[in-house]
């Protein structure tokens, strides 16, 4: 059995972004399943889930390095 990432390189956090979408294989999704509480993977939306969440608390600086603006529209996804 070939050892884990996170037995080979321990870290407290670990960041990776992909435009082209994630393609796990099976043994590594079955071991994202045995750590879930250490790793998560996310797709694009739930990146963007985060970071809209998370964006009125992040500092100052890193607000001007990523300037966003909150605009309102219609929910099409209510029923009338």
């Amino acid at each position: 059995m070939t050892p884990s990432a996170r037995n080979s390189a321990t870290t407290a956090m670990a960041f990776s972004v992909t435009s082209t979408g994630v393609c796990i294989t099976a043994p590594a999704k079955k071991e994202f399943e045995s750590l879930r509480t250490i790793i998560q993977v996310w797709d694009a939306e739930a990146l963007l889930d985060q970071l809209f969440a998370t964006y009125p608390r992040l500092p100052d600086s890193t607000k001007a390095a990523l300037p966003l603006k909150q605009v309102w529209v219609l929910d099409d996804d209510t029923e009338a």
